[in-house]
């Protein structure tokens, strides 16, 4: 499993991340020894050892001086950031994902109804009618972040910020895997529009119903491609 020569660590820390990710290395099992692993990579023990540090500092691993390095059950141990690697080699992290962000964005809406500015509606307005507009699904993509992203702004609150700063991570890097939640955008386009419309009359009640719909539907719409 040799890797490419540009940018070695990285390349090194993403091999190794989707062994433990996808199971090829088992939670418990003891690493390879460092010099054994490079040379199964080739690459030098610099690289390697910094890809290691960066699997360490996710807490996927564990490495003690004068004992082999052995895998933490990254379900257990991981964090946030471990969404950006994770949910491109196990489905059902996709569709927790899916899950999660409805609830997180239902609860913003209803948090958003109550703190946003007036700036905070004319944005969100504004973005729904780019999303109407959008001429593809890639550029109905990055509305869609922005409006999400506005969304969490208004609401206020800086966990549901840090979370969201992960899942976008996670959005930005696989772009094209994610893209059927802009699917079929005129049957969706309207849910935005209720959403911001919501938001903006501060109304506590249709502003996480409206994005709870929207969500749902965008979820489907993943769950049904990952189906395929």
């Amino acid at each position: 499993m040799a890797v490419q020569r540009s940018s070695l660590p990285e390349q090194v820390f993403r091999e190794l991340i989707g062994a433990v990710l996808d199971g090829r290395y088992q939670p418990g099992e003891r690493l390879p020894a460092q010099r054994a692993l490079a040379a199964d990579l080739g690459v030098n023990m610099a690289s390697l050892r910094e890809g290691i540090k960066r699997l360490e500092q996710l807490r996927l691993v564990d490495v003690r001086h004068g004992d082999a390095m052995r895998v933490r059950d990254w379900r257990i141990h991981g964090g946030l950031d471990v969404l950006a690697y994770g949910a491109t080699v196990d489905p059902t992290l996709t569709r927790a994902l899916f899950e999660a962000r409805g609830l997180l964005l239902r609860e913003a809406a209803r948090l958003a109804a109550e703190r946003r500015t007036d700036d905070h509606g004319r944005a969100l307005a504004e973005l729904a009618g780019a999303f109407a507009a959008a001429p593809d699904d890639a550029t109905a993509q990055m509305v869609d972040l922005a409006f999400m992203q506005t969304l969490i702004d208004a609401a206020g609150n800086l966990v549901f910020q840090l979370i969201i700063n992960s899942i976008r991570e996670l959005y930005l890097q696989h772009l094209e895997r994610f893209r059927p939640i802009v699917g079929d955008r005129d049957a969706i386009a309207p849910l935005y529009a209720e959403a911001a419309a919501a938001v903006t009359a501060a109304d506590g009640d249709a502003a996480p119903a409206a994005v709870e719909r929207l969500a749902a539907a965008q979820e489907a719409r993943m769950t049904q491609d990952d189906a395929r």
